[in-house]
């Protein structure tokens, strides 16, 4: 028997081992904030982004496109950059005051990190469950995420955040200046983000047990 964390791992993982055995789809369990988080309602935006210079989390895709809005537009936000400080305090992102770079945090930092910022970027070019965009939701952050990986199984989009689609770069900027030219749909958001399908890690647990309860009693091998 199989566990998948979301419906998109499961597809790729059979797509390229092909099996006959059951599987289920278990959500990761995230864990509740410890605190509550109260969000400015200033003219500025807080924006995060935490997948550092790689590749595969959007990096490249990042650094154009607020690149591009920085130059060309006065919007008032500030963004946050999180991981490998050394290299993106260099990038071209580095001439705008309104850009911060740090590196890698602690998770039991998590909260307060979260805690700052309106929206969170996720612009993936793969992953397997994109557990970032559920850590974002449970702190009031609307999230901004790739339409692919399982991040469209708990974003609905234009209602609890945006699913950024092909081309990347384009979609992605085309999102941004339209939330930046009216930051009030980051309060409506922010409402939705309560009903997403996110799960605690005693619920996963329970999940779990399920499965092996019900396996060890047509498999006495199985013990639980």
């Amino acid at each position: 028997h199989l566990i998948f964390s979301s419906k998109f791992f499961a597809d790729f993982f059979l797509k390229h081992h092909k099996s006959s055995k059951p599987y289920s789809l278990i959500k990761h369990g995230i864990k509740e904030p410890q605190k509550t988080f109260q969000k400015n309602d200033d003219d500025f935006v807080n924006i995060i982004f935490c997948g550092a210079t790689e590749p595969a989390k959007g990096w490249f895709i990042i650094e154009d496109v607020f690149f591009k809005i920085l130059k060309n537009y006065s919007f008032k936000f500030n963004l946050r950059i999180y991981g490998n400080k050394k290299v993106t305090s260099k990038s071209k992102l580095s001439y705008f005051k309104n850009v911060s770079f740090y590196d890698e945090f602690h998770p039991k930092d998590i909260d307060e990190i979260f805690g700052w910022a309106d929206l969170g970027i996720a612009p993936f070019l793969f992953e397997t469950y994109s557990r970032i965009i559920r850590e974002f939701m449970i702190r009031g952050v609307v999230p901004i995420g790739t339409d692919a990986f399982g991040i469209p199984e708990v974003i609905n989009d234009k209602y609890n955040g945006f699913l950024i689609k092909k081309p990347f770069k384009k979609n992605l900027f085309d999102i941004l200046k339209n939330i930046l030219e009216n930051k009030k749909q980051i309060s409506e958001m922010r409402n939705n983000l309560k009903k997403a399908d996110i799960i605690s890690p005693d619920q996963e647990m329970q999940d779990i047990m399920k499965i092996y309860k019900k396996l060890s009693e047509t498999s006495p091998q199985i013990k639980i």
